[in-house]
């Protein structure tokens, strides 16, 4: 039994005029990108909230200390996409006035986010903020991916004499600071002994050299921009599916489908799976695709089925074999009404875009991308044994409505909340035959966390409330909802509403806010109303962007009336 959204009359007939997009070099966003932040460098400053230390995205220095960050850490986070330019490093090494005194950029963000350091130099005194730049200077090559030269001026006060002790014979502070670094040096001079502390001085002129290394040549730019397909090679066709294989999920069932639908076609196919550049927590146990995966895409064609995060984060990580020399979809996953701002030029990340439902399709056309087509997903029910509510633990002889949704796809924007408190008004305990319907909230995930709170307050303790949480493999996630009676979805935005629509198909009554991507195949008497709100920060980037609030007291009417009972 199979069913996909209504096909759309020649959707692959796309307005030129309207789908053209610009070059990289006439790209312009009402969200510029600074000069000194190439792109590829500006995918992972908007990705890593840690690093932004919780500042907004827009905040100058932020993005200058990013800078700093870039140069420590980049090469180890980011292999496949590190890089420097010159850009970056004046941006890291510009004078700051701190509380210490005036001091590099990489230095002052460096001190700041290290407790060792901070440990070991306090920056209270200029012997303290010397011997740090001292120390830079011996440990920042070994240590960082680059390590740009500290200015002339500062290069000579650590070679001054360290006033820490006597003044004869003189000992520069770089030696004192490489006998802190070498224990076995350490153990064996006697510094309050005249002839200890000119050993010193002599064993760091004669190994200064050595020890400290000489100035690396500044390493190759990041890649600024992948390096498109021009020509389809002759004879080899085939696609490459990138995305979620094994994950136990929606954007994982995406990745299934679409191969299903490639593997009916008689299209060769391979699909890659990036669950573990991801970072994703989805646990993965679905082999259905266990003979297609692969570690690397083979043909010119890719697919990539994910949301444009995912995306930059790929290409951050695997970038040049996934994205050059190939002609790149993306089928991307989008919730909100428009891109934010910040991520406009994840266009360039692909050569034409995907969307799974009108809605998106108009989120992606509202931004200068390149090609947009509309292209519903495949949403299937596999052959599955239905299994009873006794084995399931879920209550006989109920009116059972269910809300699947996973937590990790943000909690606000799935808005369990909304559904509790519909239900508790449509059943308030005591009423007549308020003991006769169960709300089970079927969490693929683990719960608690940000939000949580507010549901648990909801329930209230109300034992009608069931709450099943872990992932199940397919299944039985199946086989749960179809021992369900009605689907009721609150949700804020979806971008397609995979689980809606297989509701649909298991023949249960539906209840879903009537907006975003499930309104392809929802009936009016299925759409609960709604008003706009701001999304504000309970989704990424969702400043001046808005989603639904459904009505809660329509939604409670609706579930009465599915029930059959005449109380309010």
């Amino acid at each position: 039994m199979k069913r996909t959204a209504p096909p759309i009359t020649d959707y692959n007939k796309i307005d030129n005029e309207s789908n053209q997009h610009p070059a990289a070099d006439q790209f312009s966003t009402p969200f510029e990108r600074p000069d000194f932040l190439p792109l590829t460098l500006w995918f992972a400053y908007l990705l890593r909230t840690d690093v932004r230390l919780g500042r907004s995205i827009d905040d100058p220095e932020a993005m200058r200390d990013f800078c700093c960050w870039w140069l420590m850490a980049g090469h180890v986070e980011y292999p496949g996409a590190w890089g420097v330019t010159p850009e970056i490093v004046s941006t890291a090494m510009e004078t700051l006035a701190t509380d210490s005194g005036p001091m590099p950029r990489l230095l002052w963000f460096l001190w700041r986010i290290r407790p060792d350091l901070q440990k070991a130099f306090s920056l209270w005194g200029a012997e303290s903020v010397l011997e740090y730049f001292c120390w830079y200077r011996w440990m920042g090559q070994s240590q960082f991916g680059y390590a740009p030269e500290l200015p002339e001026d500062l290069i000579a006060k650590t070679e001054e004499v360290t006033r820490v002790l006597p003044a004869e014979p003189p000992v520069p502070r770089m030696a004192l600071v490489m006998l802190v670094l070498i224990p076995n040096l350490s153990k064996s001079l006697n510094l309050s002994d005249p002839k200890a502390r000119a050993l010193l001085t002599k064993l760091y002129k004669a190994n200064a050299a050595r020890l400290i290394g000489q100035p690396r040549p500044l390493p190759p730019p990041p890649a600024l921009l992948r390096e498109p397909l021009k020509h389809l090679p002759p004879g080899v066709m085939g696609i490459n599916l990138v995305g979620f294989a094994r994950s136990e999920f929606g954007l994982g069932e995406d990745v299934r489908m679409l191969s299903k639908v490639l593997e009916s076609a008689g299209i060769d196919h391979v699909v890659v799976d990036i669950a573990s550049d991801s970072g994703s927590v989805a646990r993965r146990q679905d082999e259905t695709l266990a003979t297609h995966i692969v570690d690397r895409p083979v043909y010119p064609i890719t697919i990539l089925c994910m949301s444009p995060f995912d995306a930059a984060t790929l290409w951050l990580r695997r970038g040049r074999e996934i994205f050059d020399d190939r002609y790149v979809i993306g089928y991307w996953a989008w919730e909100l009404e428009r891109l934010p701002d910040p991520w406009h030029e994840a266009a360039l990340l692909a050569d034409e875009l995907w969307a799974p439902s009108r809605y998106t399709e108009q989120a992606l056309r509202a931004q200068p991308f390149r090609k947009v087509r509309y292209l519903p997903p495949l949403v299937e029910i596999p052959k599955f044994r239905r299994l009873s509510r006794r084995t399931l633990g879920l209550p006989e002889k109920k009116y059972l409505f269910v809300y699947p949704f996973d937590p990790n796809s943000f909690l606000a924007r799935k808005n369990p909340h909304a559904a509790v408190l519909a239900f508790r008004r449509a059943f308030p305990k005591g009423a007549p035959g308020s003991g006769d319907v169960r709300l089970v909230l079927r969490v693929n995930g683990k719960t608690g966390g940000a939000g949580w709170t507010d549901v648990t307050a909801a329930i209230a303790g109300d034992p009608r409330v069931v709450v099943i949480d872990g992932t199940m493999d397919r299944v039985r996630a199946l086989a749960l909802m179809a021992a369900c009676d009605c689907l009721v979805s609150l949700h804020r935005a979806e971008g397609f509403g995979r689980n809606i629509a297989e509701a649909k198909l298991l023949g249960l009554r539906v209840i879903a806010t009537g907006y975003s991507g499930c309104t392809d195949f929802l009936e009016p008497e299925e759409s609960i109303p709604f008003s706009m709100v701001p999304v504000g920060t309970d989704y990424p980037f969702g400043d001046g962007l808005f989603w639904a609030e459904p009505d809660v007291i329509v939604t409670a009417q609706r579930m009465l009336a599915c029930r059959g009972g005449t109380h309010m």
